[in-house]
């Protein structure tokens, strides 16, 4: 009856149960809140949309006002090349025909110039 009472023995059975570890925080991080959101900054109010509609319409305005000179002048050109009696007058109507042509280019330029600030600045969407 001795045996019946005597316990098992335990034998190993080579499995380890994983017992993980508790880690505690030694300080909780701060939430920081983020700050403030502004309506209608500056760079988008009412005026500053005003002022780049005028810089716009002052650029486009430069624009028109030369394609009137310039347009005269080509007008003016092209009837002296008409009206050339010899080869002198011919390459003279040329080259102020040139001459045209290099200050069209130049208005162009500081147009394209003017305008693409205008487009780099501040983005209204």
């Amino acid at each position: 009856m001795q045996h019946l009472l005597r316990r098992p023995r335990k034998t190993s059975s080579g499995i380890t149960l994983w017992q993980p570890e508790i880690v505690l925080a030694e300080r909780i991080p701060t939430i920081v809140q983020p700050g403030a959101i502004t309506l209608a900054a500056p760079a988008h109010g009412p005026a500053a949309v005003g002022a780049r509609l005028e810089a716009a319409r002052s650029a486009l305005g430069v624009l028109t006002d030369a394609r009137t000179t310039l347009g005269a002048r080509a007008a003016a050109v092209t009837a002296r090349a008409r009206e050339a009696r010899s080869d002198g007058e011919r390459v003279s109507a040329t080259m102020a025909t040139y001459r045209v042509e290099a200050a069209l280019q130049h208005v162009l330029c500081r147009t394209l110039e003017r305008v693409t600030a205008l487009m780099e600045e501040p983005d209204l969407t």
